[in-house]
């Protein structure tokens, strides 16, 4: 399956106001030509506006929103283009456990994101990417009162780990990301920390509206 990626908007809205912090002046990794903060910046908001889990790929069983559903395992795989030429390919597996004394669903998921020459441009900012970073999530939603209502986001937690190649102009070098995002509803905030290319990430923001 093969589907047009959307406009780099930097990340889903909950995370748009992504802040880095330099953890050093430089803040490359060891082998690295520069990678500037606004670079880094561009990097991180490209890689968090990728979804957590993909939603409506190919599953098996009873759908998400059925009451009383038994467990359900399902996969997902899909190839998006990147804006500036080049893929994303988003492959994973996870369950989904519904809960009929609680009413509530537990999901929890693995995916793999593979950059193959991707490129995008940010802010005039033109870059490459290549690799694969690892996703690992979970999630817990309670049932609407009456069946076709929206579910409530009771707590999400999702890291992405891996190294991506990077290409800006006729610079280049190796960048390690490391994220984990996790979500409060007692304050109804995401709060994003961890590195990325060398920075310290560390944001919270409200999101605009629930779901990754």
């Amino acid at each position: 399956m093969r589907i047009s990626y959307p406009r780099p908007r930097g990340a889903p809205r909950w995370l748009a106001a992504l802040v880095l912090l330099a953890a050093c002046e430089n803040g490359t990794e060891p082998g690295s030509e520069t990678l500037s903060e606004p670079e880094a910046v561009a990097i991180a908001a490209f890689v968090a506006g990728q979804p957590a889990v993909p939603s409506g790929q190919a599953s098996s069983g009873a759908s998400t929103g059925a009451f009383g559903a038994p467990p359900v395992s399902f996969t997902f795989s899909r190839t998006v283009d990147c804006p500036g030429g080049g893929s994303t390919t988003i492959t994973g597996s996870g369950n989904r456990t519904p809960d009929d004394q609680i009413r509530e669903t537990a999901v929890e998921w693995t995916k793999t994101v593979t950059h193959t020459n991707c490129t995008f441009t940010r802010d005039q900012r033109t870059l490459t990417l290549d690799g694969s970073l690892t996703g690992n999530g979970t999630a817990r939603y309670a049932w609407p009162p009456q069946p076709g209502g929206s579910f409530t986001l009771l707590e999400f937690s999702v890291t992405r780990t891996g190294t991506l190649n990077w290409r800006a102009g006729d610079r280049s070098g190796s960048c390690t990301i490391s994220l984990t995002t996790t979500y409060n509803r007692q304050t109804d905030q995401y709060s994003t920390t961890g590195t990325i290319c060398g920075r310290q990430v560390s944001n919270s923001t409200r999101p605009a509206a629930l779901g990754a």
